[in-house]
């Protein structure tokens, strides 16, 4: 833009110091107003001289107006814009790429031996909203993924890679349940048949028996009753205490239980029933919630979008290609059919996954029990089984059909992993990269103007044709060579008489009735009558106002006021805050040719300023270019080259000081180079400012909401002592079912979909690390006001930084010897032995091994799940437990064991006949690895950035030595009295009302080392372990060749799914350290609040009540003992600060200053600076002998008309033409002894001996006192 600009200046100067012989040349010649008088004005007069008919002769100036629109257009659009068409910003570049993706065979099979691990992701997904996999959301995506990947990415977070969006077309799976609602119309007494299924007649019969119960009816708008019968007996009573179901079928009785069955009409076939009631047996008592639903499954394929950034992946499709595209998936006759999927579906295995129900098992549910079945206990689990509330507050058919469809994609994705298949796919990947992007509106505008200034030049050409515009020149008329050519005429140098010494208005007033015209290079009086010439004014200073004195300090105090402001800006975007207010960044969105446009004034406003300093020193350059020739030779005789033949009007800005070297003038050298210089400054400030995104940081006080707990969990306790003696049942046996008594652990759900899944991590942890976290409430009411400042930009958040306490658990882990010694731990059978025969035996098998002794696991070795058996093969498979109950003393110990077996077990159990119960026989000696571990928690001051809106720890720095947190530990289940009759005589034979303390580390390590045998807690309050392994499901996972609790199913993810490889000790101990610390982090940041705190954290102040009572020794019940720790007084506190210092920030635009075209704007400005000063230091000496300016062409022609030996010099064409256009050895001659010659601007005597002022051929050594023809002559 700077360089075009230049060229268009060019252009404009040639035409507007032309124009006034254009003028001259028209018919019938011109007025010397509007020519030889008129003065040269600035360039926004140009347009309307061009326009004005009366200084134009009656005609319009189309060269003079479109050069000069031109020009205007270039220097005030064309040069801020262009400010603002490149800048550096975060493009999102896509390349294209190819994609593997994976292929779903024609004949899969739906993997229904992996049952508990698709329910656990099914209820970690739909219900505990914790993401299993980026492919499942509200479809099932079959994944795609770069083809330089080892391995497909299957988690839920991708955030190995940087921010990026892959594209691709793939196959998209989905259920949709299309339901209408049922009313409930009708609760009557009836009669029903209960058949027990259970145990048949020897005949094949079942028993049945009618009994009493009550019977719903159910309506829809469609006509459609069910009618559901319950009996109102036994353990299962939903019809009194409320409960629910889903039916695959409406009209089928699909109840589990024998209590009850279903009648539905022909308009209900073929649809599906959801079904849920609150407690009650009366229609105005009983409140329903169901639904008839019709269920399909869709598929297409449709181009999916994998957006990954740090700290989530987020799979998502067009729903409107997805509407047009998609087909039903017809599953009919294949072996993965609907009726094979929905039998997974409503397996009555759910009920095994929630502890909450396991005395359904045995149906021995309480007697205020809701009845839930099949998938609808998940559902239950999430409103903690309240019947009324699931009913009331639950939206079923929302709900629901997201349960159904996590569950299909889950079993989706197990069947594409079991039969693995791959295919190219092409797509590409969109990354955020720094460049230098292209303003779309600024360049379709740039581009409609340089059009537009195409036009123009070209109408410049056709209107400056001679034939157009003749001038009648015969030489460029710039120089004073050339105007004195023009001055043949005695008519006209009689005009002149008596101005060479008169001002600039005096001169303009006698001239300006009279009309000249131009012919054949001469200028020619046509009308001039004679005037006197009018006094002139002595004391108005001579000088053009720009170079009047007072514009000095004018143009001194505009540039030192540049140069503090970029000074005082540098020092602001360098500062902490940086600039970022509204006035500095705003932009100005504007829709050009249908693009978006963005107008920043911060690229604009310094551009107009360059272009303003420009301008002003282009003026000065100006004035500097025509008078220099003057006020060289009014100094002293000057040789013509460098006076009288020396012309700067036609010379470029670049050119101006390399010319002016030449010539020796120095001053406008200084004022070229400083002309000069404002076009790079014009260059630097329009990149002076970048627009970044960067944090601003403001730092608050907020409040210290909570602390490391060092109150205990408080439970009251009944102990019955009338049953055994004080060892009957210890407090665990009676808190723990109170824990997976409640709805779905979520914490413990969290850790195994984070190590197994990828999944993020819970808010305010980070690695193996929980963090006290900030009150949400405080933060937020402090960072509302920053708020209007932040818009999104790609992977930037907004952040708080705080010093805070940082608590972790991890484990001292040692292998156990007895890993090694077989004997121990496994017992070899010989199926020749007594007890064994053929019908009780392995086939093919003469001996083999069986789990004992230090295997057990829970006290029992007796597994009979899970081998890896397919068609007869044998493969690996595995059985691990942590453990810290001991079965033999009935104890909970402060430390574990973990234990990993590794072999070839055979499906099923084979019973000896001198056995009571079953084994597990291992055809091949299994290996094991056993662990004995002790937990630490550790507490360490850290500080910490963390996302405001979700409280994710980006990073972290711990700053102090992590200490034991004894206090973790500091009640183990204590024991208060609190019976108000107690007497220690006859306490083994009473009921004592106890409270018990335990810490919460005690009360994590329990709860975590026993979610493996919550059944047996539940089912078992005497601590008396069950031989059927099978019914451990809650938390453990039971699939083909796995038999893990949750602990040990982790580990294994950890280990890229290899059981060899947790054999090694190191590893196992390294990855079990892992999977404790993280399940920690997951326990002590679930449920976390200002009013309760959490599990590990506690409001600032919280004590224990008094109330309790004492603490009871084991060793004598009648004697008491104090608390313990940090709680032993109720006013007691800890030596902590009330506030935290917390540092908010956020991601604003800020404009970023180059500090390059920082320093060099100063540096110019600072050379600008010492031009001025020279230049108005030195101007008034150089132009005091000048009685006028020469800014019109009457000025210098004045200054010549009485000059005779200079005119007769300037008759000589071969002196007056450019070097160029020489093309004899005589002009070359003639020009060169002209070079020999002086002129000098004074006072001299014309040829009839008057005294005349102007310019005059003089002799080297002084000026011509008379006229001498014949010596001028020979000289010349």
């Amino acid at each position: 833009a700077t360089i075009y600009g230049l060229l268009i200046a060019a252009l404009l100067n040639d035409v507007r110091r032309t124009e006034v012989f254009a003028r001259l040349s028209r018919l019938g010649g011109a007025s010397a107003s509007t020519t030889l008088c008129y003065p040269a004005r600035s360039w926004w007069n140009d347009p309307f001289d061009a326009l004005n008919k009366k200084v134009n002769n009656g005609v319009y100036s189309w060269a003079l107006f479109f050069t000069s629109l031109a020009y205007i257009l270039v220097l005030l659009i064309v040069a801020p814009l262009s400010a603002g068409l490149l800048a550096p910003a975060n493009v999102q570049v896509r390349k294209h790429t190819t994609f593997e993706r994976a292929q779903l065979a024609d004949d899969f099979v739906w993997q229904l031996d992996s049952w508990d691990l698709t329910t656990f992701r099914t209820i970690s997904g739909a219900i505990l909203n914790k993401s299993t996999s980026a492919w499942l959301s509200d479809f099932a995506v079959i994944p795609f993924w770069p083809s330089d990947l080892p391995n497909a990415p299957l988690g839920s977070s991708f955030g190995d890679f940087p921010l990026q969006q892959w594209s691709a077309e793939t196959s998209v799976y989905a259920t949709e349940l299309d339901c209408v609602p049922m009313e409930l119309t009708q609760v009557y007494n009836t009669t029903t048949v209960i058949v027990n299924y259970d145990f048949p007649e020897p005949d094949g019969s079942f028993y049945n028996f009618t009994t009493n119960g009550t019977a719903f009816d159910l309506d829809s708008h469609e006509g459609c009753r069910i009618t559901i019968t319950g009996a109102t007996y036994g353990t299962n009573d939903w019809v009194k205490h409320g409960g629910g179901w889903f039916a695959a079928h409406a009209d089928i009785n699909s109840l589990l239980n024998d209590d009850g069955h279903t009648n539905a009409t022909v308009e209900c076939q073929g649809r599906s029933l959801i079904f849920a009631k609150s407690p009650g047996v009366t229609l105005e008592s009983t409140r329903v919630q169901a639904h008839l639903c019709s269920r399909a499954m869709y598929f297409a394929d449709v181009r999916v979008n994998v957006t990954i950034n740090q700290s989530s992946t987020l799979v998502d499709l067009d729903m409107a290609e997805y509407h047009n595209k998609r087909r039903t998936w017809d599953l009919t006759g294949y072996s993965h059919n609907l009726s094979t999927f929905e039998q997974a579906f409503l397996s009555p295995d759910w009920i095994t996954k929630f502890p909450h129900h396991a005395g359904a098992l045995d149906n021995e549910l309480g007697d205020d029990m809701p009845w839930f079945e099949g998938p609808l206990l998940a559902i239950a689990a999430d409103y903690a089984n309240n019947a009324t509330e699931l009913v009331i507050t639950a939206d079923l058919k929302y709900e629901f059909s997201r349960l159904y469809q996590q569950f299909f994609g889950e079993m989706l994705l197990l069947a594409l992993q079991s039969q693995w298949t791959q295919a190219l796919a092409p797509g590409s990947v969109a990354m955020f990269e720094k460049r230098i992007s292209v303003s779309a509106g600024i360049g379709l505008t740039l581009s409609s103007l340089f059009f537009l200034l195409t036009c123009f030049v070209a109408l410049v050409m056709y209107h400056t044709r001679l034939s157009r515009r003749p001038l009648n020149l015969y030489q460029d008329p710039g120089g004073i060579a050339a105007a004195v050519s023009l001055m043949r005429d005695e008519r006209t140098k009689m005009d002149f008489q008596g101005t060479d010494h008169i001002s600039k208005e005096a001169l303009g007033t006698k001239l300006r009735s009279h009309t000249f015209s131009m012919e054949h290079g001469n200028l020619l009086l046509i009308d001039g009558s004679k005037s006197e010439i009018p006094p002139s004014d002595r004391k108005k200073d001579p000088r053009p106002v720009l170079l009047r004195g007072w514009m000095g300090p004018v143009l001194l105090l505009a540039l030192c006021a540049l140069v503090a402001a970029l000074i005082v800006l540098y020092q602001m975007s360098r500062a902490k805050t940086g600039i970022h207010q509204s006035a500095f960044v705003y932009q100005l969105n504007l829709d050009v040719l249908g693009a978006t446009t963005t107008m920043a004034p911060y690229a604009i406003v310094p551009t107009l300023c360059a272009v303003g300093i420009k301008l002003w020193f282009g003026a000065i350059g100006d004035i500097f270019k025509r008078l220099q020739p003057y006020i060289t030779m009014a100094k002293a005789p000057t040789k013509l080259p460098n006076s009288v033949m020396a012309e700067y009007a036609n010379t470029p800005t670049p050119f101006v000081p390399v010319k002016a070297i030449q010539h020796s003038h120095w001053l406008l050298f200084v004022i070229g180079i400083g002309a000069l210089a404002t076009e790079a400054f014009t260059v630097g400030m329009s990149a002076l400012w970048e627009l970044e995104v960067r944090n601003l940081n403001h730092t608050f006080s907020l409040p210290r909401r909570l602390v490391i707990r060092d109150t205990p969990i408080l439970y009251p306790w009944s102990r019955d002592g009338r049953m055994a003696g004080p060892y009957f049942s210890q407090p665990q046996d009676v808190i723990l079912p109170t824990v997976y008594d409640k709805a779905v652990q979520t914490w413990l759900y969290g850790a195994v979909v984070e190590l197994s899944q990828s999944a993020s991590t819970p808010a305010w942890t980070k690695d193996t690390w929980s963090f006290i976290p900030l009150d949400m409430l405080d933060l937020q009411n402090n960072v509302a006001p920053f708020n209007a400042l932040n818009t999104w930009f790609p992977g930037q958040t907004r952040n708080v930084s705080f010093q805070t306490t940082a608590v972790r658990a991890r484990l001292d882990c040692e292998p156990l010897q007895y890993s090694n010694d077989q004997l121990v731990w496994l017992q070899k059978l010989d199926f020749g032995d007594r007890g064994w025969n053929s019908s009780n035996r392995p086939p093919g098998l003469t001996h083999g091994y069986t789990l004992t002794g230090s295997a057990n696991v829970f006290g029992n070795s007796n597994f009979s799940c899970c081998a890896n058996e397919t068609d007869g093969v044998v493969g690996d498979a595995a059985v691990g437990y942590w453990s810290n109950y001991d079965q033999a003393r009935r104890m909970y110990e402060m430390h574990m064991s973990a234990r990993w077996i590794v072999g070839r077990p055979l499906n099923g159990t084979f019973q000896p006949t001198n056995l009571d119960y079953p084994l597990w026989i291992w055809p091949e000696e299994p290996r094991l690895l056993a662990t004995n571990c002790t937990p630490l928690i550790e507490q360490a001051e850290a500080e910490i950035t963390a996302e405001v809106e979700t409280g994710s720890v980006l990073t972290y720095v711990i700053k102090t030595e992590p200490k034991n947190l004894t206090m973790a530990w500091s009640d183990n289940y204590l024991e208060h009295n609190s019976s108000a009759d107690f007497t220690g005589e006859t306490y083994h034979y009473t009921i004592s009302e106890e409270n018990v303390t335990v810490s919460w580390g005690n009360f994590f390590w329990d709860t975590l080392l026993n979610s493996g045998r919550s059944f047996d807690i539940l089912s078992n309050p005497q601590g008396m372990s069950e031989p059927d392994a099978s019914r451990y499901r809650s938390f453990n996972f039971q699939v083909r060749g796995l038999n893990l609790d949750f602990m040990s199913f982790a580990m294994l993810a950890l280990a890229n799914n290899s059981k060899e490889a947790l054999l090694d000790p190191q590893t196992f101990m390294d990855l079990a350290n892992t999977t404790f610390g993280t399940f920690f982090k997951h326990y002590a940041s679930e449920n976390v609040t200002r009013p309760s705190g959490g599990h590990t954290y506690e409001p600032v102040g919280e004590k224990l009540p008094w109330a309790i009572g004492p603490v009871l020794n084991e060793t004598n019940r009648t004697t008491h003992s104090t608390y313990q720790g940090a709680f032993a007084t109720e006013n007691q506190t800890a030596p902590i600060s009330p506030t935290i210092v917390a540092t908010y920030s956020i991601p604003v635009q800020q404009l970023v200053m180059s500090p390059i075209a920082v320093y060099l704007c100063l540096s110019i400005l600072a050379l600008l600076v010492l031009t001025t000063i020279i230049m108005y230091s030195s101007n008034r000496s150089h132009f005091k002998a000048l009685p006028r300016d020469v800014d019109t062409l009457a000025s210098t022609l004045a200054f010549v008309h009485g000059s005779d030996r200079l005119l007769d010099w300037a008759q000589d064409s071969a002196v007056t033409k450019p070097w160029y256009k020489l093309r004899s050895r005589q002009d070359v001659q003639a020009r060169e002894q002209s070079k020999r010659l002086m002129a000098q601007m004074g006072p001299f005597k014309d040829q009839d001996g008057n005294e005349a002022w102007g310019i005059e051929l003089v002799k080297p050594k002084g000026m011509a006192q008379r006229h001498d023809r014949q010596e001028t002559e020979s000289q010349v």
